[in-house]
């Protein structure tokens, strides 16, 4: 499922980005969609045990007020999907409030795709 996602909501040119404060357990990699049209942040929570919560701001690009999301994650870590138990998924979801500056939560170990349309000025 990882590299679906990375396939599925990640674009071919990287944005700088980075985590304030510093967390050894939040990882975040950027993109922009070949059109430059759409902004996709991957968020890897390696906190095993808990959620956490953060704040997302764009410097210089305005987005859309609504974004979708995408959660990739189980009950725990070693969870698989073999024998026809589907014990690991994608949940997508929408988030609102995106413009500029928002607050997220990330689930424990898992992966979110979020994907903004950038808003034309």
């Amino acid at each position: 499922f990882v590299y679906e996602m990375y396939k599925d909501h990640f674009g071919p040119d990287l944005v700088n980005s980075e985590v304030v404060p510093v967390s050894g357990d939040l990882r975040v990699n950027t993109s922009k969609s070949m059109d430059g049209k759409k902004i996709f942040l991957m968020v890897v929570n390696k906190n095993m045990d808990s959620a956490i919560d953060c704040s997302v701001e764009f410097d210089d690009t305005v987005v859309e007020d609504e974004a979708r999301t995408w959660v990739l994650n189980a009950a725990s870590v070693d969870a698989t999907n073999e024998e026809g138990k589907e014990t690991v998924t994608v949940t997508p979801g929408p988030l609102t409030g995106s413009e500029s500056a928002f607050s997220c939560s990330f689930e424990p170990h898992s992966l979110t795709a979020i994907e903004f349309t950038i808003k034309e000025l």
